[in-house]
């Protein structure tokens, strides 16, 4: 489906637009609910996201996923941090005082990684409470940045936290 992509525990959004296109609308069903997606602008990344008219933080679509009616992302450079992607199921994903806070989960034991886009790079990661010293990798890409961070899920559900 174009702009959208589905793994095993997630729907994340997946947006692009072709060379000749400025904007493209499409129609996505999300938990039963019929959700307008409208992608502009131009570039590789994603300047914002909003949903019903409030900032977003995350490409996937959590499983608190509550909305009326309408998704619209622009592309371009970032203006703040937000998931790109991760390989557990995500409850939830807020910014608020220089801070991504993410909220998912999984069994127990699994592998997880979580990938983060943000026009600063971050200055602490805390899971579960913890201060990450470890397993957590920043790179400079363009305009952007990239953090990919890799753990364990000692309990099912996980809290990160990203700050800036």
């Amino acid at each position: 489906l174009y702009g959208v992509r589905e793994d095993g525990w997630n729907l994340r959004l997946d947006p692009w637009l072709s060379s000749n296109q400025t904007d493209i609308e499409f129609t996505l069903n999300v938990n039963g609910q019929s959700v307008l997606v409208t992608i502009k602008g131009s570039g590789e990344m994603v300047k914002s996201i909003s949903v019903d008219g409030r900032d977003f933080h995350s490409l996937v679509l959590p499983t608190d996923f509550n909305l009326n009616n309408s998704i619209d992302i622009t592309l371009g450079s970032p203006q703040s941090p937000y998931l790109l992607s991760t390989d557990s199921q995500l409850i939830n994903c807020t910014w608020l005082n220089h801070k991504l806070n993410i909220n998912i989960t999984a069994f127990s034991g699994y592998s997880s990684k979580a990938i983060i886009v943000s026009p600063e790079p971050p200055e602490t990661i805390i899971i579960n409470g913890q201060t990450m010293r470890e397993n957590w990798v920043t790179s400079k890409k363009d305009d952007h940045y990239l953090t990919e961070i890799k753990f364990i899920h000692s309990r099912p559900k996980t809290n990160l936290k990203v700050l800036y």
